[in-house]
């Protein structure tokens, strides 16, 4: 008989000798802490409380390193945006910086307000101009990677000790950036819809806390996989 077994958090959260660097906790698609998440279940995930002193998804880095890490992001985030007035938006640029932007913003506790802005400015400048392309079975899946980690770490935890104006910076800023990709899952959802054919095998994505499935036909739509919520497209002649 098969069984499910328990998600595990990035690196058991840091063996130091003979004492971890934080707690695994168990967090629902609305970020609440949970008491169990299974690997069946895409809707939780697993996530390590740091303890005073560490940081990082993985609880491994101090103080220094993660400022380290976290300067170095965000420079390679601002770097990506300003590429967009050197170059000419090929598919292989796109392609490339996509890439790039997703294994920059993989671990959203090394970002900063500014550097994740800059990359999400650049994943929205192809949205708006290049859409076929960053639509394209070359680039699609990664694509919807990179604003699933955008949607990760707008749905981090707040530090409840920073101080009070702190802590309303971070959470309007959280808020601002679930409504940016809110907003950029839909437009390349319509974009992905367009390069397809009426009755073509759909695309299927995970993000997130979500599942969609993106298809084409006369009334198109793309659903989570609970059919929780409904999402309308514009249909297609």
């Amino acid at each position: 008989v098969c069984k499910d077994t328990l998600k595990e958090c990035p690196s058991s959260c840091t063996l130091n000798g003979l004492q971890y660097q934080g707690q695994c906790v168990f967090r629902d698609k609305n970020y609440l802490v949970v008491d169990e998440c299974y690997n069946g279940d895409q809707f939780c995930t697993a996530h390590c409380d740091c303890y005073a002193g560490f940081y990082g998804k993985d609880c491994s880095l101090d103080i220094d390193d993660y400022d380290s890490v976290r300067n170095t992001r965000q420079t390679m985030c601002v770097g990506l945006y300003r590429m967009l007035s050197l170059q000419d938006l090929t598919t292989d640029f796109v392609v490339s910086t996509v890439t790039n932007i997703v294994s920059t913003t993989l671990d959203p506790t090394q970002l900063t307000h500014y550097g994740i802005g800059n990359c999400t400015a650049t994943f929205e400048a192809f949205v708006e101009q290049v859409p076929s392309i960053i639509a394209s079975d070359d680039v699609v899946d990664s694509a919807f990677s990179a604003l699933s980690n955008a949607w990760a770490f707008s749905t981090l935890p707040l530090n409840m000790s920073e101080p009070a104006e702190v802590l309303l910076e971070n959470e309007e800023f959280q808020n601002h950036m679930q409504s940016w990709v809110t907003d950029l899952t839909t437009r390349l959802a319509i974009a992905r819809q367009a390069t397809l054919a009426l009755g073509e095998a759909g695309t299927t994505v995970s993000l997130s806390g979500m599942r969609l499935y993106i298809f084409r036909q006369l009334s198109g739509a793309f659903i989570n996989s609970d059919n929780s919520s409904v999402f309308s497209l514009p249909q297609n002649a």
